[in-house]
């Protein structure tokens, strides 16, 4: 199953297209026959038909986007992050030891969580931070069906006990619901859809989710005490509220 038409992206379509349910009935089936796919750019996805194109007797949910998107990987990456119960550190956003880790489900959300970390890094140089990619979720797990992810690579990718930033395609509780069967929910923070839709700009469709870049961002900041950095991006979504309901377009392009 290809799923293209998807939430983040209502310049036309409105809230008609907009309920990822789908993702969250799939993978509440104890039957653990259903793979939801979430390839993060164009060789993401082609890792992710390949696979698919030779599993049998399971049920295969691709999401992704039809508008261009950055590409993060090249394709024996993106190859490894499907063979490798598909998790893997992003080295180019990732510290070492680090103090906060962030992750995300999708290709949108692996943008805007990855945009985040830039800002912050830019606010706040010295806060260490790893990006762990997912790209497949199954029943009460990271992975596919036959090859779930183990607590043993869980606490390797995203340690055992620092704060986890996740932003997701569907619904918040559907990944809090997996996350939490590797490790404790109060370390989680998950973003995600929230059933606010319009025919919108982009970037104010994600802010009316609360799962934008600047909102991740600006969370971030308010967290470690620093609202006088969140306040400069609060005003700037205001701004960008103001400019897109004058012009139909955001102040910047996503």
């Amino acid at each position: 199953i290809l799923s293209t038409s998807c939430w983040q992206r209502q310049d036309h379509n409105g809230y008609t297209h907009q309920n990822p349910g789908a993702i969250s009935n799939l993978l509440a089936k104890p039957v653990n026959k259903a793979n939801c796919f979430f390839p993060a750019d164009d060789l993401s996805a082609k890792a992710t038909w390949e696979w698919a194109m030779e599993s049998k007797n399971v049920v295969n949910l691709i999401t992704f986007n039809k508008i261009e998107m950055p590409r993060w990987n090249d394709l024996n990456q993106a190859r490894f992050q499907v063979a490798n119960r598909g998790a893997m550190v992003y080295q180019f956003m990732s510290d070492k030891d680090p103090d906060y880790i962030f992750t995300a489900v999708g290709d949108i959300p692996t943008r805007e969580t990855l945009q985040a970390m830039a800002i912050i890094r830019s606010e706040l140089p010295k806060v260490k931070m790893r990006f762990v990619g997912v790209s497949v979720l199954s029943y009460n797990a990271i992975g596919t069906t036959d090859n779930k992810l183990t607590q043993k690579d869980f606490d390797e990718y995203f340690t055992k006990d620092k704060p986890v930033i996740a932003n997701f395609h569907g619904y918040p509780e559907t990944l809090r619901g997996i996350l939490s069967h590797y490790t404790d929910s109060s370390r989680i923070k998950v973003y995600g859809y929230q059933d606010e839709g319009s025919t919108t700009t982009p970037l104010d469709e994600l802010v009316r989710n609360r799962c934008s870049r600047f909102d991740i961002a600006i969370d971030f900041f308010i967290r470690l005490g620093f609202r006088d950095i969140a306040k400069k991006y609060i005003d700037f979504l205001a701004d960008n509220k103001t400019y897109a309901q004058i012009h139909g377009k955001d102040k910047i392009e996503l």
